[in-house]
């Protein structure tokens, strides 16, 4: 947003006109992080980066919301040497005699110090509901792949600082960005109730008639004679974006044996669904109504969380559903390579020559 020359002094100044809260990262453009910062309007930062350190190392004052981000940010890094501390010692102790009373003190330690830190955040988030510091505060994670606390658990901390939040600052992009996440999260606890159990393995798989990205038009029935995998997902539900990796290795592996994939996004626009839309993705067909939950076909499959997929057979009937991860390769494998794998092994009963060219 703003650049400022390094004087002999070492000393530096941004001037920034700003209408809502916001974060910032001040960085000298090396491959390092930056600094992360929280400025409010009419905000005077004082920024110090000791002799010898890097910006991250930096001291931000002026700013009760940069004070809130560094206790926050502190508090997880205290955590974490906590729980590095924990792993050490089972590592030490993981080959000795007594490793069945150690693993179970330390596992006992280890699930104990992460509940705390939960508590610590819900207090957190309690205490700072109408600051902006408070959406990383719920959203940060343990790992790459865990977060502290959950949408659906912690539902009430999530209400509460889009509640306040919303009110007080209703234009700011960071807000309404919560909020809007805040909204589809609503949508789902009402489609959750609504449709407790999906269409069931045996049913027969509703049709639709929807346009696709590419503007061509996508009916189940025009797939008859194939297996297809109907599955759904949003660019903003985590765990249904990880699925996609999968799909990637699942289409290039079954297209062969007569398999597609029907994919049907939750998206609230095309710019969102984009985003995450990765050009592999293209080879098989992406639908989207662009309403979330309200779509027609959610309403169909009775569908209440994502990621979600039903396996459809050749003649139009659900055989799977829900089945993610290796459980979608080996399942797909039963149903499309076995088959093959019979045909070949009655061929070989008649003719014990017959050269073996299907799947292994």
């Amino acid at each position: 947003m703003d650049s400022a020359v390094v004087d002999s002094l070492g000393n530096f100044s941004f001037r920034l006109s700003l209408s809502n809260p916001d974060f910032f990262e001040i960085t000298d453009r090396s491959k390092t992080d930056g600094l992360i910062v929280v400025a409010y309007p009419n905000d005077r930062l004082d920024v110090v980066v000791p002799d010898g350190k890097k910006l991250p190392f930096g001291v931000v004052k002026g700013s009760l919301g940069a004070v809130r981000l560094k206790n926050l940010s502190d508090s997880l890094a205290r955590f974490k040497m906590r729980i590095a501390a924990i792993k050490s010692q089972f590592d030490t102790l993981k080959y000795s005699y007594k490793y069945d009373s150690v693993r179970t003190v330390v596992k006992t330690l280890y699930l104990s110090n992460i509940e705390i830190y939960k508590k610590y955040l819900r207090a957190f988030v309690n205490a700072n509901s109408g600051s902006i510091v408070s959406i990383p505060a719920l959203y940060q994670r343990m790992d790459s792949s865990h977060y502290f606390l959950s949408e659906q658990a912690d539902l009430k901390c999530f209400l509460l600082v889009d509640s306040v939040l919303h009110r007080k600052y209703p234009d700011s992009h960071i807000v309404k960005a919560f909020h809007n996440q805040m909204a589809a999260l609503r949508s789902q606890l009402n489609n959750q109730k609504a449709n407790k159990e999906s269409i069931a393995e045996g049913a027969v798989a509703p049709d639709f008639v929807l346009k696709s990205l590419d503007g061509d038009t996508v009916s189940l029935s025009r797939y008859r004679g194939r297996y297809v995998l109907l599955t759904f997902w949003a660019s903003w539900a985590k765990p249904s974006v990880a699925q996609n990796a999968n799909l990637i290795q699942v289409y290039a592996k079954y297209k062969p044996y007569g398999f597609e994939i029907i994919q049907i996004s939750l998206d609230r626009n095309m710019d969102e669904m984009q985003r995450m839309l990765i050009p592999e993705m293209r080879k098989w067909k992406q639908v989207s109504e662009f309403k979330i939950w309200n779509s027609s076909i959610v309403k169909k499959y009775r569908v209440a969380n994502i990621p979600s997929n039903f396996i459809i057979n050749r003649q139009g009937v659900v055989v799977a559903k829900n089945v993610l991860n290796k459980n979608l390769y080996d399942t797909l494998r039963w149903y499309l390579v076995r088959p093959y794998l019979i045909k070949r092994d009655s061929l070989r009963a008649i003719a014990p020559n017959v050269e073996n060219t299907t799947d292994r």
